[in-house]
């Protein structure tokens, strides 16, 4: 997870004798957005908050329902996503809890905070409408560095390195707004190391993804080739058996055609020399033994079927 980073910061006191206050700020991590943070410096507690959580804590019926409750004893009470209060009713105090941090506020900062909504709220609309235009910077600025360390050799790209790189970084070639220029001098003076840590972490995740693609990429063109060789030797085999195939029924009909030859010249002696009844009979049953075998042979070769099946129907008729 790359490193967030808080910049742009405004603090306001809640009570400044107990080191209580609310900081807003800009929070960067690739999309720079609105935080803000709830802080005890005495204890060393801190809750931070989105803007959807700072508006839900401080509208008017969930801020109005907090105060009443601080003389009812109640138990977690979620105001938004892992965003929850509870009371302690003997300190008329209540603990927000967000994520895994919590922060004890007392009925004089609840009301010290709600008299600070205004001005931090204004804060906030002020950081807003120049969100879009810090996002198009802060872009603009990280590109340009991560391209340059992305240049440089292997045992250049080091914390150490790009450290010093980072803090000596000069915008005035680049298209940056001078008005944003504040923005980025404070990154790039105060939070050098966590960019650098961002953008190593940055480089070394597109390697790794790039490695990935290209071993897959081999891994697919292998798997190819390898089931061009198995068609290759499936077809192959094929062919080997079509041959294999044809030739044992060009042998088969050699055979049927000598047989053929045998029952017409049998025929012939049938019906003109011997005029032997009996073994015209048994020449007829050899003709349908045969038509029957040939059927069964070459039930595949719709046309030789036809052909031979006209034949043996002309020559029984002649019979």
């Amino acid at each position: 997870m790359n490193p967030s980073i808080v910049v742009s910061k405004s603090v306001f006191d809640i009570r400044p004798f107990s080191k209580k206050s609310v900081t807003v700020g800009l929070i960067v991590n690739k999309q720079i957005s609105i935080i803000i943070l709830l802080e005890c410096k005495l204890t060393k507690k801190v809750v931070t908050l989105d803007l959807d959580q700072w508006c839900k804590l401080m509208c008017e019926n969930n801020f109005n329902t907090i105060i009443e409750n601080l003389h009812t004893r109640c138990k977690r009470v979620k105001i938004a996503d892992n965003f929850f209060y509870s009371v302690n009713i003997n300190q008329s105090t209540i603990v927000l809890y967000s994520n895994d941090n919590y922060i004890t506020l007392s009925h004089i900062d609840l009301h010290r905070l709600k008299q600070l909504q205004h001005c931090i709220d204004l804060y906030i609309v002020e950081k807003q409408k120049k969100l879009e235009s810090y996002q198009k910077t802060f872009d603009t600025a990280y590109a340009l560095i991560k391209s340059d360390v992305n240049g440089l050799p292997s045992s250049c790209q080091r914390n150490e390195f790009t450290n010093q790189y980072i803090q000596n970084y000069d915008f005035s070639y680049s298209n940056i707004q001078n008005e944003d220029c504040s923005f980025m001098y404070e990154l790039l003076q105060f939070h050098f190391n966590s960019l650098s840590n961002m953008i190593l972490q940055d480089l070394v995740m597109f390697y790794e993804i790039h490695c990935y693609y290209i071993t897959s990429k081999m891994d697919l063109l292998n798997y190819i080739l390898i089931e061009i060789h198995r068609l290759n030797e499936e077809i192959d085999d094929n062919d080997e058996k079509e041959i294999q195939s044809k030739q044992e029924q060009r042998k088969t009909i050699v055979l049927f055609k000598r047989k053929i030859k045998i029952l017409r010249y049998e025929k012939y002696l049938a019906k003109t020399l011997l005029q032997d009844i009996k073994k015209i009979k048994i020449l007829k049953e050899n003709i349908i033994k045969l038509r029957n075998e040939i059927l069964l042979i070459f039930t595949s070769c719709v046309y030789i079927t036809i052909m031979f099946a006209k034949w043996l129907n002309s020559f029984l008729s002649d019979g």
